[in-house]
């Protein structure tokens, strides 16, 4: 049976204060009689409470679905990490921190799983924290749609009429899991014509297609995070 990863009782005390102390500021702000006295401030006060109400709503069920994920790795890998943190405090606080940002940046529920993932794969020492950090910042910053394709693809070569537009493939290389050759026309002398011919064998020469390879970053991401999609 596997557990979530839950902070000490020390944790939760200290979380729960700061929890508080925000709430108190938010709410003596917002409910404030001068404020409201403001025309149309006070709609716009009520907007932003019940606003703020369904953000907290969604960053805990964020926050509930990445432990849960997190949670169904082995005992014995989680118990490693976690005396990890502990002999290093300031390591234990960068780590929850950026957790913490993470997931209330993530846009998408989907996105939660895959940064739980990858937090497994640095559980296991699988990757280094920096490039945990990196390749997180990738999640966050790709459209879910885009992203979840580029996963269940296979090929070391991706072209427009095949998988992905050309829209898709430049949000892609922006991201830095592909390497564009934007526009290029391909004809017999270009190395990498055998390549393409593999993927589309109608190919003809000199036709000009959007070729995206895939980096070294991607094809990591890609094998780290192939069974989440």
């Amino acid at each position: 049976m596997t557990s979530k990863i839950t902070p000490s009782p020390q944790e939760s005390n200290a979380l729960e204060k700061g929890l508080d102390l925000y709430t108190t500021v938010l709410d003596s702000v917002l409910s404030s009689n001068a404020l409201e006295t403001v025309p149309g401030l006070g709609m716009l006060l009520g907007a932003g409470k019940a606003y703020l109400a369904i953000k907290d709503a969604l960053f805990i069920k964020k926050l509930e679905n990445f432990l849960t994920n997190v949670g169904s790795i082995p005992h014995k890998e989680k118990d490693k990490f976690i005396r990890k943190l502990d002999e290093e405090p300031a390591y234990k606080q960068l780590v929850i921190e950026n957790i913490l940002l993470l997931i209330d940046r993530l846009d998408d529920m989907e996105k939660t799983t895959l940064a739980g993932e990858l937090l497994k794969a640095h559980m296991k020492s699988l990757i280094n924290y920096d490039t945990y950090r990196r390749y997180s910042s990738i999640i966050d910053r790709a459209h879910i749609a885009d992203l979840k394709a580029f996963l269940k693809s296979t090929g070391s070569i991706i072209i427009t009429d095949l998988e992905f537009t050309e829209t898709e493939l430049a949000a892609l290389d922006a991201l830095g899991i592909t390497k564009g050759l934007t526009g290029m026309g391909f004809d017999k002398e270009d190395k990498e014509l055998e390549d393409i011919r593999i993927i589309k064998p109608n190919y003809k020469d000199g036709e000009s297609l959007y070729v995206s390879y895939i980096s070294e970053v991607g094809t990591e991401l890609r094998r780290l995070l192939k069974h989440s999609t």
